[in-house]
């Protein structure tokens, strides 16, 4: 191993990927014929989100001697982020054809649920991230899909253990925004009713209609956000109770008069 690659390595590894992509073009000029220094430079491209140069230094690579593997996964990744998504899903297959290793494996199977998740495929998602997960266990990008698409499904219990998982190998803001995003909505699920039925009784005992009207908008509102959300159940759901409140509201009204 060169200096120039040592460097580019710790460059990489401490998120410099401008000086890493500098120092693997360095690399390469003393060592043209390595595939590995091609898929290093992509890949730190590839995080700079120049996916265009990312793709021409994996086509210079893949004239060369070696695994295309991990060529195959960058160029599909780089695909799917110009929007090319039938290129992109042609790349993972490609690379899956002859990787060897389970934890590559299993990110070109995270990558291809991913892509199946935007398509809204929520079945094949489902299928490509169980697999991809069980292939690499360590992927936190891979638990927090899968917790996404558990969450679609109406699984909530196994979206919470898996956003768990994610937030632990990587407690990011984004994992973090997800995890209180599902605690809250259990919250949410669990705190709803009684607050319904004490909003209820009080309306009753102290014949107070407007603690009812507030009921209305906010279940009216909190159906709408969840159906903007793609949970369409769920919010028909509290779109439905707010018309029955209102129903009780315009009852109470009636009788008051």
């Amino acid at each position: 191993m060169s200096l120039e690659e040592a460097l580019a390595k710790q460059a990489y590894e401490a998120c410099q990927y401008n000086k890493a992509v500098e120092l693997y073009k360095k690399a390469i000029k003393e060592n043209p014929d390595s595939k590995v220094l091609f898929a290093e430079l992509a890949q730190s491209l590839y995080r700079l989100n120049e996916y265009e140069d990312a793709i021409l230094a994996i086509k210079q690579s893949l004239e060369l001697e070696g695994d295309p593997t991990q060529l195959y996964l960058i160029r599909g990744k780089c695909l799917y982020s110009l929007g090319h998504h039938a290129e992109a899903k042609k790349s993972f297959h490609q690379a899956l054809e002859n990787v060897a290793d389970e934890r590559i494996k299993g990110e070109i199977l995270i990558n291809l649920g991913r892509m199946y998740l935007d398509q809204n495929n929520s079945q094949e998602a489902l299928l490509h991230l169980q697999k991809g997960v069980a292939l690499d266990p360590q992927s936190w990008y891979g638990h927090h899909l899968l917790a996404f698409i558990y969450n679609i499904l109406g699984q909530a219990k196994e979206a919470r253990r898996e956003i768990l998982i994610s937030y632990k190998l990587n407690p990011s803001v984004r994992s973090l925004g997800y995890l209180l995003f599902l605690y809250t909505f259990l919250l949410l699920k669990i705190l709803l009713p009684i607050v319904l039925i004490y909003a209820y009784g009080f309306s009753l005992y102290s014949g107070n209609l407007m603690v009812l009207l507030a009921l209305v908008i906010i279940l009216l509102a909190s159906g709408l956000f969840f159906i903007s959300k793609g949970k369409k159940k769920i919010g028909v759901r509290g779109i439905l109770l707010a018309l029955f409140v209102f129903l009780l509201y315009a009852v109470f009204w009636i009788i008051g008069r």
